[in-house]
């Protein structure tokens, strides 16, 4: 008769302070905009230095997976999480904190004790200069998009407008999830109905320069990275919600103008007079500022912001000259990696600092909308046609990026 097999020993019980702080530091950077493959690598990294065994981690744009222990004896801990932006002062911080811990500098009950404290920070900057900024972000855009002052002029209060109105609506429960559609709504009005007035113009720039805050860019690039790197379910989930975005924005925008019409008749579309080349230098110098306080990070950040700006732009230039509008952005984004991972190396804090503000003049949110606006009035060929130059534009971003990760791979937690 065979003898019966011992029991297996009973696993090692976990440290209750150690899992806290994990799953908070996942929270943390989830809410600060971090994408999925990034996030769950950090996650593995520090359960590793805290020793937390078989730490596994799934992470999508509404909820965070974790389990630590052996296969069989697994605990397991769910996260409900809502979609984050891009906060760059608490990103800063958390890493910090997250070096501090993984380093034995800091233990892991006063490091999740430090990021609830990072997380409560309430905004860096009052409503009145955000929405100012979502107006200096809508000027500088139209200037790229190849504007004439009125369209600039147009774009701003466009652009003010919509963000006072979408910071208004944040703080209702009940029309929070609108603000997209509220935003478009005014832009749409407000650009049709100071038409009139400010010919020649085109309305259809002012507009979408003056919603460009809105456009769902970087979320279609971040998308595609996380598809890029088989994380599948998040980056399906992030398209399908930039989608929304853009749905909410255009049919926003097609009421706001049918309304004005109403009032000031039919609009034309006339080409934009554009100004000389050397006032977008004078947009780029601008364009940081309205990043600083969009993406909540510090004024001292102001000149990394900058020089990613203009690394990016010309990048795109240099490479558009040489391969062409779509796959020449490739060239700026690798420039934008190269420069984000260089900066962590050498100052060891995360290369977002550089990254998320270079990318803002690579991404492709203005063509999304041209997209749709061609598809809600029935330009079904121009629809697809730019829809495949967006997706196309996205994925040289990715692959300029990836690039770039080889080439100066960085080593930082965050």
């Amino acid at each position: 008769m065979n003898e019966a097999a011992p029991n297996s020993p009973a696993p090692a019980p976990l440290d209750p302070e150690s899992v806290g702080f994990v799953l908070e530091l996942g929270r943390a950077l989830h809410i600060c905009g971090t994408p999925a493959h990034r996030l769950e690598e950090a996650m593995l990294r520090i359960s590793d230095r805290l020793n937390l065994p078989n730490g596994q981690f799934f992470s999508t744009p509404t909820s965070i997976t974790a389990s630590f222990g052996p296969i069989g004896a697994q605990q397991t801990g769910l996260l409900r999480v809502e979609p984050g932006e891009t906060n760059l002062d608490k990103l800063v911080r958390v890493d910090r904190v997250a070096d501090d811990v993984a380093s034995g500098a800091t233990t892991a009950h006063d490091g999740l004790a430090r990021i609830r404290d990072i997380l409560a920070i309430p905004a860096r900057f009052p409503w009145w200069i955000r929405a100012g900024s979502f107006g200096v972000s809508s000027s500088v855009a139209c200037r790229f998009f190849g504007g004439g002052w009125r369209e600039i002029v147009v774009a701003g209060i466009v652009g003010l407008s919509a963000g006072a109105l979408a910071i208004t609506t944040s703080r209702l429960p009940t029309m929070a999830r609108l603000s997209e559609f509220f935003a478009g709504l005014a832009g749409g009005f407000l650009a049709a109905a100071l038409s009139p007035a400010m010919q020649p113009f085109s309305p259809v720039l002012a507009t979408l320069a003056g919603l460009i805050v809105f456009m769902p860019g970087l979320t279609i690039t971040l998308a595609m990275t996380e598809l890029a790197t088989r994380n599948l379910v998040s980056g399906t989930a992030r398209l399908m919600g930039a989608l929304m975005t853009l749905v909410l924005v255009g049919m926003g925008v097609a009421v706001g103008r049918a309304i004005a019409e109403r009032f000031v008749g039919t609009v034309g579309d006339p080409d934009p007079s554009p100004l000389p080349d050397w006032t977008q230098l004078i947009a780029l110098v601008i364009a940081p500022v309205s990043y600083t306080v969009l993406f909540n990070s510090r004024s001292a950040h102001f000149f990394t912001a900058l020089v990613a700006v203009f690394v990016g732009f010309f990048g795109a230039r240099a490479g558009a000259y040489i391969l062409g509008p779509e796959l020449g952005v490739s060239v700026g984004a690798f420039m934008v990696g190269l420069a984000a991972n260089i900066y962590a190396r050498l100052r060891a804090r995360p290369a977002a600092l550089v990254a998320v503000p270079g990318m803002m003049v690579l991404v492709p949110g203005g063509l999304g909308f041209k997209s749709l606006e061609a598809l809600l009035g029935r330009d079904v060929l121009s629809g697809v046609e730019i829809a495949v130059s967006v997706v196309l534009i996205a994925a040289s971003l990715v692959g300029g990026l990836f690039l770039a990760n080889v080439a100066a791979p960085t080593k930082k937690l965050v």
